[in-house]
């Protein structure tokens, strides 16, 4: 090896110190950006605040003049009308890239994790990774000099469907997709503006885990407050469930499914936990004392659990509920209000969870959602 000299080398250290370093992966490339972050949405200043559900709301291609959900287009809409923040779901393919779809399953029951990126946008050609929301999500949060905060995304983690995911095989699926999930956050540097969001407290737990400093979310849908072997019944025989064997955060567990015809073969759809214990004095307590358990910030309501604090739904009776969960810390959500269909045929939605004291409201109808902001 042929020798370098003192000289040479100091003359080799002067141009590493002086000339431009080479660009590599991951470098922020505008440091010094002062950026809208998620402490500057939620809590809201504005409340209630509308979030954009699956960026511009719900559309699989029904309503024409808005885009489809859940993908870049999507998000960029909803940015563009003055959305602060936009809600994706995640999913995860066979080669690990984290995509937004809402169900981790096609039409024709084909499972995502048994397809490549490149297979799905075959299939779906308009489908958009995570990693993509998030890099436009990442251009609205610069400051501008608007005072209204932007770009900011609560990424909702999935939890894997039992006939894509066995209950044996669900461990080693959660932390795939959570590493999939956090790699995209990383690498877009989109810490500061994003909240991950799961019915799972398995998902949110394995978030913390990484000390990332990211809010975390527990929702929770109105039948999971029930026994599970009524969740059957109150369905209207819409769903069955089974009891499964699972130790985890002191709750029961079930799968719910359906009947393909009745009497027919049985689909199993979620893995659920129960906060209906005998031991736990009250399902919304157990729930609540599972948000404090994992870290989270934010409770992410079912609609229907405030609209059946009370028979007839009173607000006065879900903002107890409210109340309850902000007297121990944590922001509400509430999803989804719908503007066209009142609930029961006569409650206005919004009206109604306005006075229940909820902090902020997931919409399909982007621009009446703005209108109605701080109403």
């Amino acid at each position: 090896m042929k020798k370098v000299s003192l000289k040479s080398f100091f003359v080799i250290l002067s141009l590493l110190l002086v000339l431009p370093a080479p660009v590599m992966a991951n470098q922020d490339q505008d440091i010094g950006t002062s950026r809208w972050v998620i402490d500057d949405v939620l809590p809201p200043d504005i409340v209630p605040l509308a979030i954009g559900h699956r960026g511009y709301g719900v559309n699989l291609g029904e309503i024409l003049d808005n885009p489809i959900e859940n993908t870049t287009k999507s998000v960029r809409r909803a940015f563009l009308e003055g959305v602060q923040i936009v809600e994706v779901d995640a999913n995860l393919t066979a080669d690990n890239v984290a995509v937004a779809l809402h169900d981790d399953y096609l039409p024709d029951l084909t499972c995502i994790n048994t397809l490549t990126f490149k297979e799905l946008k075959k299939i779906l050609p308009g489908i958009s990774s995570l990693r993509q929301i998030l890099k436009v999500s990442r251009t609205y949060s610069v400051m501008t000099e608007s005072d209204r905060p932007s770009g900011q995304v609560v990424v909702e983690i999935k939890t894997p469907t039992p006939f894509c995911v066995p209950l044996e095989e669900e461990e080693d699926a959660l932390e795939a997709l959570v590493d999939a999930v956090l790699d995209d956050i990383r690498f877009t540097r989109m810490v500061d503006q994003v909240t991950i969001e799961s019915f799972s407290p398995e998902i949110l737990d394995l978030v913390a885990d990484e000390n990332m400093d990211i809010p975390l979310m527990l929702a929770l849908d109105v039948l999971q407050l029930l026994p599970l072997e009524l969740i059957g019944p109150a369905s209207g025989g819409e769903y069955i469930v089974r009891i499964i064997e699972k130790d985890s955060f002191d709750l029961a567990w079930g799968e719910v499914g359906i009947e393909l015809y009745p009497g027919g073969p049985e689909l199993w759809l979620f893995r659920v936990p129960g906060y209906y214990t005998e031991e736990s004095g009250g399902a919304l307590g157990n729930y609540i004392r599972v948000l404090g358990e994992t870290g989270s910030t934010i409770a992410s309501l079912d609609k229907r659990v405030l609209f059946m604090a009370a028979d007839p739904p009173h607000p006065l009776a879900a903002a107890v509920v409210v109340g309850e969960l902000h007297s121990y810390g944590f922001n509400v959500l509430v999803f989804t209000i719908d503007f066209e269909n009142p609930y029961l045929g006569y409650i206005d939605e919004w009206p109604f969870m306005s006075q229940a004291g909820v902090d902020g409201m997931y919409v399909d109808d982007i621009p009446t959602g703005l209108d109605m902001e701080g109403q």
